[in-house]
């Protein structure tokens, strides 16, 4: 089928990149690391454009893979190619470049263990955004926690062990939910199709033939590892020391794309299968989304480790994009989306940024890094003309719409949002004493990771047109089949 090796060239070129890069010597690593991610990256873009503008571009088009080495067993996984999965495979391939270039301890030490870790998420992620078989998803859901581990467990700082351990059990705990559902998922299907479907929307029609309470049931569970993963309040006592504790190209990684994992799956995943278990269980997540924003703002405003106040800025943004998730339509969850890719750069770019700041544990800033810094932060508070002002604006306009009171709490996250940010920057940039390299230029290399971030926030903060017609065509036909 068309499409098919752009599809196989996304699963499977990482890994390969990530090999190769074993024989080279380690103090080589970050600069052929930041080459194959550039090279990686344009191919991916190159494959992607070509599936998806294949018939012109004024038509976009899709392209399917199926596995059918275990068709005899009734299961073929499906992967799909789409304008929602290229945006985000995309994304991550970008964030690969500003993690290695921003890197952090692994430059001097374990570099070969950390391009590899690299590298392997990249693939993972790449085949949980593609697949659109409920198991394959999970299976790469799960899998990217190996890398993110040693990412935290072997290269973090004093006191990774019990961050590490924390992160991996509610990780596990939430994983654990979701699959127990798949079972109930997979024994729907069979019920009504006699074979183990279990494609997005296979399951998706079995469920319309379940009891009410059991759909709800279902869904806990997959509710349950996207929270954790995402993360929502009360699930979120795992990210702060995790954030804190990794070396900033694994902070990164798994603040710019493994919380998109939750993300995503709220949308492409929730949505479509559990329509009316959704709409049963829509006040409360909406509540419960607006208050993780807030209280998630509140804690950002009391502490004084850059690295710790940016872990609950993520979450208290990810509550938005929860937010637009269960605010249902095909605004709230094209919003969700845009903001999550908007989150993406934004947060890679904070976590760069404070990390250059600092010159063997002394601040030390000059004045490119405090205009990147300050340019980088107007995007984090959603100012107009970033990325993640029109995703916000998307996510309480179709908030607003179903619940204003879950609206208007989650609107108090914005306020929050702007005064906690421009205090770290005022008493970080401004109010501590500056080392002896204030006054130094920034590196070719710290360029590398604080410039794409940049450029696409304003550029898509200033014509968001295409991403939300790519975005919303895709979202709009999967929850209308749903209806």
């Amino acid at each position: 089928m068309a499409g098919s090796s752009e599809i196989l060239f996304l699963l499977l070129a990482p890994w390969g990149l990530g090999l190769a890069l074993l024989f080279l010597p380690a103090r080589f690593q970050q600069y052929f690391a930041n080459l194959a991610a550039v090279i990686y990256t344009i191919s991916a873009g190159k494959n992607i454009a070509s599936v998806l503008f294949a018939h012109g571009s004024s038509q976009v088009s899709s392209s399917h893979l199926t596995i059918d080495a275990w068709s005899s067993l009734g299961w073929a996984p499906l992967f799909v190619l789409d304008g929602v999965s290229a945006a985000f495979i995309l994304m991550s391939g970008l964030v690969a470049l500003v993690a290695i270039s921003a890197g952090g301890g692994w430059v001097r030490n374990n570099a070969k263990l950390f391009t590899v870790s690299s590298f392997a998420t990249l693939g993972l992620v790449n085949g949980a955004f593609l697949a659109r078989d409920t198991l394959v998803f999970y299976l790469f859901f799960e899998a990217v926690l190996i890398p993110a581990f040693l990412m935290l467990g072997v290269l973090g700082k004093p006191g990774k062990g019990t961050a590490a351990l924390r992160f991996m059990l509610m990780s596990f705990a939430g994983s654990f939910a979701m699959l127990a559902s798949m079972i109930g998922l997979g024994w729907a299907a069979f019920h009504l199709n006699g074979d183990f479907n279990l494609s997005i929307d296979a399951v998706a029609v079995a469920v319309q033939n379940l009891d009410p309470q059991l759909q709800l049931l279902l869904l806990g569970g997959f509710l349950l590892a996207f929270a954790v993963k995402l993360p929502l309040v009360p699930f979120h006592s795992w990210l702060p020391d995790t954030y804190t504790l990794a070396p900033t190209g694994g902070t990164i990684w798994m603040s710019s794309v493994l919380s998109k994992l939750g993300a995503y799956g709220f949308v492409r995943i929730v949505l479509p299968i559990f329509p009316d278990a959704m709409h049963q269980a829509q006040a409360p997540l909406m509540f419960l989304s607006a208050i993780s924003v807030v209280y998630a703002a509140l804690l950002a405003m009391k502490q004084t480790d850059a690295k710790r106040m940016l872990a609950y800025s993520s979450i208290s943004h990810l509550g938005f994009v929860a937010l637009g998730a269960f605010a249902g339509g095909t605004e709230g969850a094209t919003g969700a989306l845009f903001l999550a890719l908007a989150h993406s750069f934004s947060s890679a770019g904070l976590f760069a940024a404070q990390s250059f700041s600092l010159d063997h544990g002394v601040f030390s800033a000059g004045r490119s890094l405090r205009v990147m810094t300050f340019l980088l932060l107007l995007a984090g508070v959603a100012l107009p003309l970033s990325a993640n002002f029109v995703g916000e604006f998307l996510v309480l306009k179709a908030a607003f719409a179903v619940s204003p009171f879950a609206g208007a709490i989650a609107a108090l996250g914005v306020i929050l949002g702007a005064v906690y940010m421009f205090t770290f920057y005022r008493t970080r940039y401004y109010g501590a004493a500056l080392g002896s390299g204030s006054s130094a230029k920034l590196l070719p290399m710290q360029w590398l990771s604080l410039a794409p971030c940049f450029v696409v926030l304003l550029y898509f903060g200033v014509q968001p047109s295409g991403l939300l017609n790519l975005l919303g065509g895709v979202l709009d036909a999967a929850l209308v089949s749903t209806r």
